[in-house]
């Protein structure tokens, strides 16, 4: 006497959506970053590109400088202690641009502020290693001088009778900020670019993948009736 042994029917397929989700909800979350990232890099390239923080459309300091100095006087002002501070030239652009040639070749430019610090000593004032400027119209602002500061405090800065040009004391060296600007535009660039790509190939493949489990759900939902197995007879 012998039996039939029934073949064990196969799994059913997975339809749970629970692996899809995730990856197409990260990828609109990698699109999200990219979006930001872009947004990011627009913005340093506005404000690398018209910057008016030393000079402003109509000749007037703009925010970043902590003092302006005109021609021939002298004024006081509360300085942090061991901070570098550049000193621009501002007036009109050619103005600007005749006094910085002159001062780079042989033609005798202006002469360089005084600077006393809070112990009334005389502060060291040097010339600039990698010129700086900004431009806004008819105006520009050209660094010339800088100086580093020993002791937070009141310093007085006295502008030289001989320069018609305003001076400007700006916090910082304004070529590194710009360098550090670009470097950081890259990245947001190279960061926009890996999660806009990754982000669109997650949506994708999730979508394509989530539809694919909804579609495979649907004939699993209703099963098919039992249909009787007749009796076997030896």
């Amino acid at each position: 006497m012998s039996s039939l042994a029934h073949p064990r029917p196969p799994a059913p397929a997975s339809t749970s959506t629970k692996g899809p989700r995730w990856l197409t909800f990260s990828g609109i979350a990698a699109l999200v970053l990219a979006l930001a990232a872009v947004a990011g890099a627009v913005w340093l390239i506005v404000s690398l590109v018209s910057s008016n923080d030393i000079v402003r459309g109509d000749g007037t300091p703009g925010s970043a400088v902590v003092v302006a100095v005109e021609p021939g006087q002298a004024v006081t002002v509360e300085l942090e202690a061991d901070t570098l501070y550049q000193l621009y030239l501002l007036g009109d652009r050619r103005d600007v641009l005749v006094s910085e040639k002159m001062s780079t070749h042989w033609f005798p430019g202006s002469s360089p502020p005084d600077v006393v610090g809070p112990d009334g000593q005389e502060v060291e004032v040097r010339s600039v290693g990698v010129p700086s400027g900004a431009t806004y119209g008819d105006h520009r602002a050209e660094s010339r001088w800088q100086i580093t500061t020993d002791a937070a405090g009141t310093y007085q800065i006295e502008s030289p009778a001989d320069n018609d040009l305003t001076l400007a004391l700006v916090r910082g060296d304004r070529v590194l900020s710009m360098l550090g600007g670009v470097g950081l535009m890259v990245v947001l660039w190279i960061a926009a670019a890996f999660f806009g790509l990754a982000g669109l190939g997650m949506t994708l493949g999730g979508a394509l993948w989530w539809s694919s489990r909804k579609k495979r759900a649907r004939p699993q939902a209703t099963p098919p009736s039992a249909t009787p197995v007749p009796p076997f007879h030896p």
